[in-house]
């Protein structure tokens, strides 16, 4: 098991072999993909209305955003998701389920 750069929690441990690899990237990539291209088409219209000729900008700055959410998921599914199948630290348990909750509510 190799330890992340960016983690440095000693339970942020993946074990990743090429064949486990090569089925989580497409079936990570291809509905992320989907729903970003959706996002996208609905945002592109709002924000020409909304900010007019500083829509190119007002996109590019979406996407950056999108990037650091995407990164704090990929941080969370190498990080977070060993900790709570563990059950190990009660924090991070306690706030997955305060999570569900908040979906719920939403």
């Amino acid at each position: 098991m190799s330890k992340k750069p960016y983690c440095n929690d000693s339970d942020c441990n993946i074990k990743t072999d090429n064949m486990s690899a090569s089925r989580i990237i497409p079936a990570m990539s291809t509905p992320l993909a989907s729903i970003f291209g959706s996002g996208f088409l609905v945002v592109v219209p709002i924000l020409a209305s909304a900010v007019g000729p500083y829509a190119l900008l007002a996109m590019i700055v979406v996407a950056f955003i999108a990037f650091l959410v995407g990164s704090i998921v990929r941080h969370n599914i190498l990080c977070a998701e060993p900790v709570l199948a563990k059950g190990k630290k009660s924090i991070t348990v306690f706030a997955e389920q305060l999570s569900a909750f908040a979906l719920v509510a939403a």
